[in-house]
């Protein structure tokens, strides 16, 4: 940057006289003209400003402390603006921070505008302090540490603010500082995850980086996990389902989810899935809601070609999910039924597709039949192993329509298509199955139509008869 150009950012000369003087409409005014002429990604703010404003700072925070007068805090918040804008139009300006006192300023007023009594009525002074923090450390390992130091004394206040865009702007510095790998910002978010989930669940874009960064790290989730409680819990596994889920379409490369971090899961899966048996006699309780959310999890984890091998090589985790399936589907032909027992017509439960998916085994069978599908394919080991433990028929059971497992169906179909893939023992037990004619569709019925079977063996849809 050179100082000589005419296009250079400059504060009036009488702008340290108003400041030394109070006056503090005329401060705010002299900043507003400054901040007028910057230009984007020019390079024209001069660095003379930064003493100017440094001293500013030095004076209103005198003044603060003995008066929190509405004129001096919209100085304040003048001053924070023009030097959030100069930040992101001149980087040479984050260097200067580093040898000016405003860093220092900085801290002193938010010790003063975060108190317990001053903070929702200073929401927009500090949301700017904020916001020039997050500039002012973007790439800048130096001053991220020095931002540390500035900042953590106040992040829990402010990141249980009622307004969600102070939420997001404060997780916008963590995540800055987080990224440029600064040991104690990690340190503390680890330890301070229930904070980070809580305004995760609220919507905040940086709090979903934030968790996703750090559920990228290797093992980590170890020590995290046991930390939490089971509804941090549940918040967690969400985060990691979303990750997994909704970014299906995304190369795998992008998908910042370590292997060993699925392996723990699956070690938690494994010592909890007995839980999900005491639902028909207890009812639904804390564990077994966190056994089906890790199900859910490890499923599609399953699908994903860089899990796949680790969990096809875990026996005991395809023992473990086989067997479940099997006892939850004996256990739904019960007579007068339960909790496990199909339903295949809405109208039968007579609740709002909103009440069937918040049943609380709703997609249940459809993780167990997609996981044991997943585990087999192409796996002679594991297809065998499904047979031996007789649970080929529970397979073939989920062949069917299931309003609290939607797809169950289709998923039925591709763990059947992978158990008997290349594998004859398998193949030749369905081949042994008897045809008793097509099997009743209630979900065909209300439509008014059946399955019917003609005289060369062919099934067909028809009009349902009506007697």
């Amino acid at each position: 940057m050179s100082l000589d150009s005419p296009n250079v950012v400059e504060l009036p000369a009488i702008f340290t006289t108003n400041v030394e003087n109070h006056d503090w409409n005329k401060v705010t005014l002299n900043v507003k003209e400054a901040m007028k002429k910057l230009r984007p990604k020019n390079g024209n703010v001069s660095t003379k400003i930064l003493k100017q404003v440094a001293h500013a700072l030095d004076i209103q925070l005198s003044v603060l402390r003995d008066e929190q007068s509405a004129e001096v805090i919209g100085a304040i918040t003048e001053c924070f603006r023009f030097l959030r804008n100069a930040c992101a139009v001149d980087r040479h300006l984050q260097k200067c921070l580093v040898n000016s006192t405003i860093f220092t300023s900085t801290s002193d007023l938010l010790g003063i505008l975060c108190s317990d009594t001053t903070l929702e009525n200073n929401l927009s002074c500090v949301k700017i302090i904020v916001q020039f923090i997050g500039n002012a450390i973007v790439g800048n390992q130096k001053n991220q540490i020095i931002a540390w130091e500035i900042f953590h004394p106040h992040v829990k206040k402010l990141l249980v603010s009622v307004d969600d865009s102070l939420v997001n702007f404060s997780c916008m510095v963590l995540y800055n500082i987080l990224i440029g790998e600064l040991d104690a910002t990690l340190q503390y978010i680890t330890t301070n995850m229930p904070l980070l989930l809580n305004c995760y669940s609220n919507g905040s874009e940086f709090a979903m980086f934030i968790v996703e960064y750090v559920l990228g790290i290797d093992k980590l989730l170890e020590e995290i996990y046991p930390q939490l409680n089971s509804e941090y819990r549940l918040e967690l596994l969400d985060a990691i389902w979303s990750l997994l889920v909704e970014r299906e379409k995304e190369t795998e490369e992008n998908v910042k989810f370590p292997v060993s971090n699925v392996l723990f899961l699956v070690k938690q899966l494994k010592q909890q899935i007995d839980s999900v048996l005491t639902i028909v006699e207890e009812g639904m309780t804390a564990e077994p809601r966190e056994t089906l959310r890790l199900l859910d999890v490890v499923a599609c984890a399953s699908s994903r070609t860089q899990y796949l091998p680790s969990l096809q090589a875990d026996r005991s985790l395809l023992i473990s999910i086989a067997c479940l399936l099997k006892n939850v589907t004996e256990i739904g032909k019960s007579e007068g039924g339960n909790i496990f027992s199909s339903v295949q017509r809405l109208s039968e439960v007579k609740l709002s597709n909103e009440s069937v998916q918040s049943h609380p085994v709703f997609g249940f069978k459809v993780s167990l039949v997609r996981l044991v599908g997943n585990l087999c394919h192409q796996q002679a080991e594991n297809q065998n192993q499904v047979r031996e433990l007789g649970c080929l028929p529970a397979v073939l059971d989920a062949c069917n329509i299931d309003v609290y497992n939607p797809l169950l169906l289709q998923w039925g179909v591709f763990a059947v298509r992978n158990l008997l893939e290349n594998n004859l023992a398998n193949q030749g037990i369905v081949a042994e199955l008897v045809a008793k004619g097509p099997a009743s569709s209630a979900v065909l019925h209300e439509l008014g139509m059946e399955l019917h079977q003609d005289e060369g063996g062919s099934i067909r849809i028809a009009p349902l008869k009506r007697s």
